[in-house]
């Protein structure tokens, strides 16, 4: 039998080729002890002896540590989202701190703090409802928290390029002391910068207690009118405190509401 058939037989062959002259009885006994060891090995399925490998070093404990499971690596946090906006031309005027955010953000740098009173036309609002936007000349919008103004009137419309009448006559509604609606044609308010609310109601009873109807005469893209005794409606919403000048304003009005603010009257108390 080929002695390489199997690992006993090879283990036999090596062990018989020691030099069987030895007499030496320690030498004897250390050749009987190999071959015990290799028969038990190869019964255990493992190596025998002279093909023993060694056992896997033990890894040093900073290796040991680098192999072990690590957290999860850090990231960012998801970007905060963004405000969203929807148009809205109206007037607000400042009632609080008026402060002028570059950003929607109560944390973002302020411009400027704009007066109490200040008047301006907001574009956009944010669907929260925390937030205006509001344009400006230098073409930079600002933000201003919602809860340091207050709503004034709808923006008034655009001038269009149509032609408009020189006299308009007839039954009159107030929109704002400022804006109104004579025989159907929209007529807004020379030098007036108007209110909506109570003010507009006491406009519109005054209106209705002069017989309901006015008389209005162009000047530019604006009008001023008249109720039937004569008396210029825009010099009466100012003396009463219920507007506040607005562009192309004459002296006479500029003195009715300085007059109005001295009195502490309509908006001025």
């Amino acid at each position: 039998m080929n002695a390489g058939h199997s690992p006993t037989h090879r283990v036999m062959n090596r062990v018989i080729s020691i030099d069987l002259r030895l007499t030496d009885t320690i030498a004897m006994k250390r050749a009987l002890l190999i071959l015990a060891a290799t028969m038990g090995a190869i019964r255990l399925g493992m190596a025998a002896p002279d093909e023993t490998t060694l056992p896997p070093a033990e890894m040093p404990p900073e290796a040991a540590a680098s192999a072990s499971p690590t957290a999860d690596p850090m990231v960012m946090p998801p970007p905060a989202q963004p405000v969203e906006f929807v148009a809205a031309l109206e007037r607000w005027r400042v009632v609080g701190m008026g402060r002028a955010f570059v950003a929607p953000d109560e944390n973002a740098p302020q411009r400027y703090i704009v007066p109490v009173g200040t008047v301006f036309d907001v574009v956009a609002k944010s669907k929260d409802g925390k937030w205006a936007w509001a344009e400006t000349a230098d073409g930079h919008p600002d933000y201003f928290l919602i809860s340091d103004i207050a709503f004034v009137e709808a923006a008034k419309p655009a001038p269009v390029a149509v032609s408009l009448p020189d006299m308009i006559a007839g039954p009159a509604q107030a929109v704002s002391t400022g804006l109104l609606t004579v025989s159907g044609q929209t007529v807004d308010l020379l030098g007036i910068h108007g209110e909506t609310g109570p003010y507009r109601d006491q406009l519109q009873n005054l209106i209705n207690a002069q017989g309901g109807v006015l008389t209005c005469h162009r000047s530019g893209q604006q009008y001023t009118c008249r109720f039937p005794n004569g008396i210029d409606v825009g010099r009466a919403v100012l003396f009463n405190g219920a507007a506040e000048l607005g562009a192309g304003a004459s002296d006479d009005y500029r003195q009715q509401a300085a007059a109005a603010q001295l009195a502490r009257r309509g908006i001025w108390r």
